[in-house]
């Protein structure tokens, strides 16, 4: 695999955050780097365990295997990682990404949809009509990021209900990739912590945003 989706909000993340507040930039840089050390293994089957050595993880990774045992674990708490050990194997982990699939990049889709064997023309991230696809901003996971982040933040739930997230998702759906992935940054730069928080509120604001940002424009 060449490349994979690297989201632009990926320092808001929850996951990151709170890896990060624990863990410092390694909590960041070794998700990503494994994330990395997974694409360049990629079989063309996303939903497989990655046979990955310790050896080989702490050179790659500049990290020992007891803080990487600790991140991986954490991350696999996170639902982001899958681990398995092998008791006659100590020397080898198995890891997989459960969201793999969704980040891999357009060539490899491709291939999965079609077993193609020749490669496109040119790579999703220049192919222009390409560019506000719907798969840069997934609605579920914004959903469950951005509630995570308020509960971290406020100590209180998103009220949620069934028929507004379906609303919500409609709507979020029809927004424009580029200017829908300014306005989450935004919201977020300018969260304010209010604690009464629902799905319809997450709608307003990202509703502000996107007009704070045509006002910008004119």
């Amino acid at each position: 695999m060449e490349w994979f989706k690297h989201y632009a909000g990926s320092l808001d993340d929850p996951d990151i955050i709170d890896a990060m507040d624990k863990f410092g930039d390694k909590g960041y840089t070794i998700f990503f780097g494994t994330l990395e050390i997974m694409s360049k293994e990629f079989k063309g089957k996303p939903e497989n365990f990655y046979k990955l050595s310790w050896k080989f993880l702490r050179k790659k990774l500049r990290t020992s295997q007891k803080l990487l045992e600790k991140i991986y674990n954490f991350y696999k708490k996170r639902g982001r990682f899958v681990l398995k050990g092998n008791r006659q194997n100590p020397e080898f982990i198995y890891i997989k990404c459960p969201k793999f699939i969704k980040i891999i990049d357009e060539w490899q889709r491709r291939k999965l949809r079609t077993n193609s064997v020749v490669p496109p023309k040119e790579s999703r991230a220049d192919n222009k009509d390409n560019k506000d696809s719907k798969d840069d901003v997934d609605f579920p996971r914004f959903l469950s990021s951005f509630k995570a982040y308020h509960k971290k933040e406020t100590g209180t739930d998103i009220a949620t209900d069934k028929f507004d997230e379906q609303d919500l998702e409609k709507w979020f759906n029809d927004i424009e990739r580029k200017k829908l992935m300014k306005a989450i940054k935004y919201i977020y730069a300018n969260y304010n912590k209010d604690k009464y928080m629902t799905v319809k509120v997450i709608k307003k604001h990202i509703n502000e945003a996107l007009q704070e940002e045509n006002e910008n424009e004119n």
